[in-house]
């Protein structure tokens, strides 16, 4: 993470004022007609923890709670954190007034995983990003704890090649390669596997991050030639 280096200029300081400025659209947190609010005085130490989440790109969730004409809203440690439609991941481009409205309503009560980019004591304000989270961070699948090397698992042969055959084992999509079906001779795998066959496979190396596996097929019985 400390060699991230953002593909997304933000706008200048005169847009981020312009929008800043409005009053929210919409927002969970609406006063009455002659109600004052005050904003919060913030503890100089929450200042100092968004600068260092900032520094160290830190990814966390929030719950999308307004939105005004350039962007959603959100709210850390009581300080308003501004989400800009730009750093927003599925924001359609362009969009008129009224998709954009509806676009930024759909976002209320969501949860948005997020990094700062901007960190403003005087204004009292956070900005946020969403596309400069790291693609790999946006979504972390939770893996089961039998997904792991020397596991015995049952999953559908998918294809069938030359080199080897794809097997679906539900999380991901792992690969018997050809010199791991039969501790025997294998002149093609199509000879020992088949489309829609269920096997009973040996995991031999998993790489979570493409999220593929190494079978194996011929593990599962004792090697015939140490007995020779």
């Amino acid at each position: 993470m400390d060699n991230y280096v953002p593909s997304y200029s933000p706008p200048c300081e005169s847009y981020w004022q312009a929008i800043l400025t409005q009053g929210p659209l919409s927002t969970g947190k609406v006063p009455g007609p002659w109600e004052w609010i005050e904003a919060p005085e913030i503890p100089m130490e929450i200042w100092d923890e968004a600068r260092e989440r900032q520094k160290h790109h830190t990814i966390f969730e929030l719950t999308i709670d307004g939105f005004n004409r350039g962007g959603v809203i959100a709210h850390w440690n009581e300080i308003e954190c501004f989400v800009p439609a730009s750093h927003l991941v599925a924001y359609p481009f362009p969009a008129d007034p009224t998709s954009r409205e509806t676009c930024f309503n759909d976002y209320l009560g969501k949860v948005l995983r997020l990094c700062i980019i901007e960190v403003e004591p005087t204004r009292n304000r956070i900005l946020l990003s969403e596309r400069q989270v790291p693609e790999c961070e946006l979504s972390q699948p939770e893996w089961p704890d039998w997904l792991c090397i020397g596991t015995t698992c049952f999953g559908v042969v998918t294809s069938v090649r030359p080199f080897g055959a794809f097997v679906d084992i539900g999380p991901i999509e792992g690969m018997i390669h050809i010199s791991e079906i039969s501790w025997g001779r294998v002149r093609h795998p199509i000879d020992f596997l088949a489309p829609g066959q269920e096997v009973q496979v040996k995991i031999l190396n998993v790489d979570f991050e493409h999220q593929r596996a190494g079978l194996s097929l011929k593990r599962l019985r004792d090697n015939p030639w140490k007995c020779v």
